[in-house]
């Protein structure tokens, strides 16, 4: 029988021979791999394909917002082969736009910073919902200058501080929308009245606008927008801004006002709130842009609009081609004959008017009024609405041929 040591020592032979067997079988397993890899590379179609074409393909794959999701593209890409991993870190386009939620977990920002990395110097789009925190400030900080659309939709308008004294210099186009309130961050549901804490003001939205001066296209949606006065803001200038969207609902009520101090050379296309004759006509005067484009919603509960003011309303708007109003309240018949007839003869260019009321009587009888729709120039459509309702329940076309 084997003594003690002499069996010690035949489990040290064995162990011995297992760990250089173990070693032997990484690598068998290491150059099966890569023979698996170059016979993937040979029968892989797109792996055949020459970059442009198989970058074209990969560029096609990611949803219109992608995520840091690794079952999406393009993150799922990293996880085919080395091959198909070599073509997306080799097409910069595929990582110019994220979306995420904030706050989001430790390693997010990272990851989203690798992304964005990857696009060597392209402009950027970056898309941020939620409540701002200091992660996700500091990826907007670190990409500013790139930053070509940015999205935010955000709890308040505090969230956007930290991005105030950042200057985009690159931004085209910038929307800000109201997030999701519930649950909000222990900060804002300690507050008395959730409805400022949730709410925006003139100012910040005015200092975000200063923050990108080349905005082409900037949109205010869904904010719950709070009454403060603008605090002696002074005027300023954007030059190439040729949309803005100011919100035509009630909560967005007055944020219009911060038209009293801007000046849109530029401007083809307005939406807002009903804003007073004065003021309106102020802000084309100063602005002389060539307005084509204006929705504009008016509550006549709360402005008992005199026809002469609404006839003296579009005497500022000759370049005027689209024009589309929403009515909140009140009998819309009594300014019918007004908006419709009068403001056809005020506006030589109008192609197509939209009348929305809040019932299916938003106008009255047809008989009279439509009979008197004499053309003066080129076709044009009229649509009219009651309250949610997409299909218009008159909708006339009129061709005006110049005599």
């Amino acid at each position: 029988m084997a003594s003690v040591p002499d069996l010690r020592r035949r489990i040290g032979e064995l162990a011995s021979a297992i760990q250089v067997h173990r070693g032997a079988i990484r690598e068998l397993e290491r150059t099966k791999s890569e023979v698996e890899s170059d016979l993937n590379a040979i029968l892989d179609p797109v792996g055949r394909l020459p970059l442009e074409i198989s970058s074209d393909i990969f560029l096609r794959c990611p949803p219109s917002n992608p995520t840091c999701n690794i079952r999406e593209a393009p993150l799922v890409f990293m996880r085919v082969c080395h091959s198909w991993s070599n073509i997306a870190l080799s097409t910069p386009s595929l990582w110019t736009t994220i979306s995420f939620a904030s706050p989001c977990a430790k390693g997010i920002p990272k990851l989203c910073n690798d992304w964005l990395n990857r696009s060597k110097t392209l402009s950027l789009s970056l898309s941020i919902s939620g409540s701002l925190d200091e992660r996700a400030a500091g990826l907007v900080e670190q990409h500013a200058d790139r930053l070509q659309n940015l999205n935010l939709a955000l709890l308040s308008g505090k969230e956007l501080r930290p991005l105030i004294k950042l200057q985009f210099a690159s931004l085209t186009s910038l929307t800000i929308s109201q997030g999701e309130v519930d649950p909000g961050p222990q900060r804002y549901r300690e507050g008395g009245d959730s409805r400022f804490y949730y709410s925006s003001t003139v100012d910040e939205c005015a200092q975000m606008l200063c923050a990108a001066p080349n905005l082409v296209e900037c949109v205010f949606t869904g904010l719950t927008f709070s009454r403060g006065a603008l605090h002696e803001y002074p005027t300023f200038t954007q030059p190439s801004l040729k949309s803005l969207r100011l919100g035509t609902d009630l909560q967005t009520i007055g944020l219009n006002s911060i038209l009293q101090y801007m000046t849109l050379p530029a401007l083809e296309t307005l939406s807002m709130t009903y804003l007073p004759l004065s003021e309106f006509n102020a802000f084309l005067t100063r602005s002389s842009a060539l307005l084509r484009t204006l929705s504009m919603t008016v509550y006549l509960f709360d402005y008992l609009l005199p026809v002469e003011a609404v006839d003296a309303f579009f005497r500022f708007l000759p370049t005027l081609t689209h024009l589309n109003l929403q009515f909140g309240g009140g009998n819309l018949s009594e300014f019918f004959e007004s908006l419709v007839i009068r403001s056809l003869s005020e506006l030589p260019n109008l192609r197509d008017m939209q009348i929305c009321g809040r019932s299916p009587q938003v106008v009255p009888s047809t008989r009279g009024w439509s009979a008197r729709l004499v053309p003066t120039r080129r076709c044009a459509r009229l649509g009219l609405y009651g309250r949610a309702t997409t299909t218009p329940l008159i909708q006339i076309f009129w061709c005006c041929c110049k005599k």
